[in-house]
């Protein structure tokens, strides 16, 4: 049943017709996966991808890889660059 939910949320959180302030709250989110899908829904304010950029930070994560498209803002791709340490370009 909790699994269920788990991935009901995630399918919400992927969804780039979710509203914006679901998906802020779903960023708030107790399950990583969840948060991953907020992080990867295009529709994600940017405010929101920053702070959940400061979550993986907080937690002691080692390294995120952040795939950009090309119409990313660019002082959003400035400040993930700051965060990662150092960036790939493909």
């Amino acid at each position: 049943m909790i699994r269920d939910d788990i991935n009901e949320q995630v399918r919400i959180a992927a969804n780039p017709n979710t509203p914006k302030e679901t998906l802020i709250e779903l960023s708030k989110d107790n399950y990583s996966m969840v948060r991953l899908a907020v992080a990867g829904n295009p529709s994600t304010p940017k405010e929101t991808l920053i702070k959940l950029m400061n979550k993986l930070r907080l937690d002691d994560v080692d390294g995120v890889l952040v795939v950009m498209e090309t119409d990313v803002p660019e002082d959003l791709k400035q400040i993930l660059i700051v965060m990662c340490g150092k960036t790939i370009t493909v």
